[in-house]
């Protein structure tokens, strides 16, 4: 049985991921994503 989290972990959050590009490419790119908590987001990335 899962236990609740506290409410001060209930809240979303914003994670931002640095893209490292390719030699000869554009400068790294961030991006921002919020996640809802106790949940998980996948991001595709081509290669």
């Amino acid at each position: 049985m899962a236990v609740p989290a506290e409410p001060q972990f209930r809240s979303p959050i914003t994670v931002t991921a640095s893209y490292q590009l390719g030699a000869g490419q554009e400068e790294p790119q961030e991006r921002s994503y919020e996640v809802e908590a106790g949940r998980r987001k996948t991001v595709y990335v081509p290669a």
